[in-house]
């Protein structure tokens, strides 16, 4: 038996040395397959199974690999139909002959006629177990299983390394999805994080703009009331003229549709938030509203002694100006537009009118005022927007007006847009539709 084993060795001494070798150096890696592979050559098997199986509290997991003979299992059908085989049975304990040489087609030259099975180890949860198929009788079987006991170590060792790669694939695998989950959620904080920040801002510069239309409210009401109660005893006096006292009373009466204007817008902001805007459409005569508006601006004009021309085109004559719409809208809207106007220009021209279009009117306001400066034509028709804080303080207004007409504009399916030109003047344009299905009460 001696004489036997030192043959066996002596006369696969390379390919035993080879295998030993297996993993000592960089061009040979340390693998179950490999190992499986070079086994399977020494020995001369039909095929050789390794087979491990690891086992802890939660799970199982089994590591096999499986290398077959090419030149003694030599067409790929045969050798894939043998791989199946063993695949399907390697786990069983007695799995011989007559699972593996039942015959697809024909006899099998390869007909696996001796089986050596040996457990390796079996320590800390880690099984192992190697079977050699050959398809002869004539093998010297003790050389063989001493052979696979001398690298039990090493088989043993592969198959824990297998195992350690693949647990290591698999937590670098959760840890990539954990990476990815947390990467998203650090996503979804910075982007809730900016919207807040935003939400924080708007709400920041909300309250300065409320502070600031405030302000400027308590102004806009104590000037005309001032005025007011100034000429009240003025005309009082027993010492001013006819004249003197007209005037007076025209500027009195001046202030005083002021501060309805602004008693009026502030009920709009009112009326916009509960939705409850106008009645019902009615047949509106334009020419008649433009004549209203130019009869009031020009009276304001008038008292304010600006050295404003103002000017008044209509598109059509009547009836042809007639329309289905809103009057209060129309007028509301103008009256906003036109304020602006007489307001911010120091002197020159102011015109407003309209022409027709082929499913309304297209009204504009001109004027030769300050202008609006460049990127700010969205918003000063914000909610308390004004474009310039230092005009403002120049010459007045709230921050109302030009949001309150656009929300108008929007129940009538209209729109409102300026072009403008800093110092040189603007021009505002607003639609009105023929009709509406939008004006409820």
């Amino acid at each position: 038996m001696k004489a036997g084993l030192l043959s066996f060795f002596e006369k696969h001494q390379e390919e035993i040395s080879h295998f030993f070798n297996i993993g000592c150096d960089a061009s040979n890696v340390f693998r179950l397959d490999n190992i499986t592979h070079e086994l399977c050559q020494i020995i001369g098997a039909t095929a050789v199974v390794v087979y491990g199986k690891a086992e802890n509290e939660t799970k199982t997991k089994d590591q096999v690999s499986i290398s077959i003979n090419r030149q003694i299992v030599p067409t790929e059908e045969e050798r894939l139909w043998l791989q199946g085989q063993i695949a399907a049975n390697y786990s069983n304990e007695h799995w011989y002959q007559e699972k593996l040489n039942r015959k697809p087609t024909g006899r099998l030259p390869w007909e696996i006629k001796q089986i050596i099975e040996i457990e390796l180890f079996q320590t800390g949860g880690l099984k192992g177990r190697v079977v050699a198929l050959f398809n002869t009788s004539a093998i010297n079987r003790n050389a063989i299983e001493n052979l696979i006991k001398m690298v039990a170590t090493k088989i043993e060792y592969a198959i824990e390394r297998d195992f350690a790669q693949e647990r290591l694939i698999q937590q670098n695998n959760e840890l990539s999805e954990l990476h990815q989950q947390l990467t998203n959620k650090n996503r979804l904080f910075e982007t809730t994080l900016q919207e807040l920040m935003q939400t924080k801002l708007s709400a920041d510069e909300n309250n300065q703009l409320k502070s600031a239309f405030l302000a400027n409210l308590s102004h806009e009401i104590r000037t005309p009331m001032n005025v007011i109660l100034g000429f009240s005893e003025l005309v009082k006096s027993s010492s001013c003229s006819e004249q003197e006292r007209h005037n007076y009373l025209d500027i009195i009466h001046q202030n005083g549709l002021q501060l309805l204007r602004i008693m009026d817008n502030l009920i709009d902001i009112s009326k916009l938030k509960t939705r409850h805007i106008i009645n019902s459409p009615n047949l509106v005569s334009v020419n008649k509203i433009l004549d209203r508006q130019y009869a009031y601006y020009q009276k304001m004009i008038q008292v304010a002694q600006k050295p404003i021309t103002l000017k008044i085109e209509k598109g059509v004559a009547a009836p042809k100006d007639t329309i289905l719409s809103s009057d209060e809208i129309i007028e509301k809207v103008l009256g906003h537009l036109l304020d602006n106007a007489v307001k911010f220009t120091r002197e020159g021209e102011v015109c407003f009118g309209y022409e027709p279009m082929d499913h309304g009117f297209l009204f504009y306001v001109k004027d030769t005022g300050i202008g609006i400066p460049k990127g700010k034509e969205e918003v000063i028709f914000d909610l308390f927007r004004q474009a310039d804080i230092n005009a403002t303080r120049e010459f007045g207004g709230n921050g109302l007006g030009l949001a309150l007409a656009r929300k108008y504009l929007g129940v009538l399916g209209g729109k409102i847009w300026v072009e403008s030109k800093p110092k040189e003047g603007s021009v505002f344009f607003f639609t009105i539709p023929l009709m509406s299905s939008k004006c409820s009460q």
